[in-house]
């Protein structure tokens, strides 16, 4: 998000490595300054919640479905790790939102560098056209996120988004071992619009997670469970970045 903003207020000094070096500051900063005020905002448990009626409390706590995380639960235990642990789907779960977040992060660390070569933009014309495609994304985030809610459906709603994913990147791979193409049989603002379909990869991540949250019983597991998939964000951020569109 900052770079998307300061990408138009400051175009002309995007390339200038100095200025990367204060966003990626910014960004850091941010979380930082952030943290310890969330722990005053964020709510408990209903039981404790000093922000709900007693009306309120009672419909919140029966919402909860079963396995839901409740105030007595342990919030660790080693049986429930080694159960974690031993189940296939823990590794189905890492493998996949590894494989989302590696193209998320590969992509938009490429996107300026890859809109650069297919279609020939200048450094600050590649930045602001990348943060078009951010922008895009932001009422998408929200949308899918309810619509999953609404339809009490995760899978679908993590595979739909990443299959969009592939149209984008079977047409950038084409035209990355075929160059005659660009311009040509496909027109250079199509390999553009190629780019949002790439990006729908970043919505189905959110989803992924709470898919994982859903299918685990209780506070520990799925503490446990949780963060072994959000482990997978940490191998992602870095060989996403070894990653080479062209």
């Amino acid at each position: 998000m900052v770079i998307t903003i300061t990408s138009f207020f400051t175009p002309s000094t995007l390339a200038n490595q100095f200025y990367f070096s204060r966003v990626f500051i910014i960004e850091g900063l941010l979380p930082i300054i952030l943290a310890p005020l969330m722990y005053f905002w964020l709510l408990t448990f209903p039981e404790t919640s000093t922000a709900l009626n007693e009306r309120e409390r009672f419909i919140a706590i029966n919402r909860f479905g079963r396995g839901a995380a409740r105030k007595t639960d342990k919030t660790f235990s080693w049986p429930a790790m080694i159960r974690i642990f031993t189940r296939p789907s823990t590794y189905v779960f890492f493998i996949a939102q590894t494989a989302s977040c590696t193209v998320a992060v590969a992509q938009a660390t490429f996107l300026p560098t890859i809109l650069s070569v297919f279609l020939h933009f200048n450094t600050t014309k590649a930045n602001i056209y990348a943060a078009y495609t951010y922008i895009f994304m932001i009422p998408i985030y929200p949308f899918i996120g309810w619509h999953s809610d609404w339809t009490r459906d995760r899978m679908w709603h993590f595979i739909f988004p990443m299959v969009c994913c592939i149209p984008g990147y079977a047409v950038w791979l084409y035209t990355s071992q075929h160059p005659e193409a660009r311009g040509t049989t496909i027109s250079y603002m199509a390999l553009y619009g190629m780019a949002f379909l790439g990006g729908m990869c970043r919505p189905a991540q959110p989803v992924l997670l709470s898919y994982r949250s859903s299918t685990l019983y209780g506070a520990a597991e799925q503490a446990v469970g949780g963060a072994a998939a959000v482990a997978s964000l940490s191998i992602a951020s870095i060989m996403g970045p070894q990653v080479r569109f062209l």
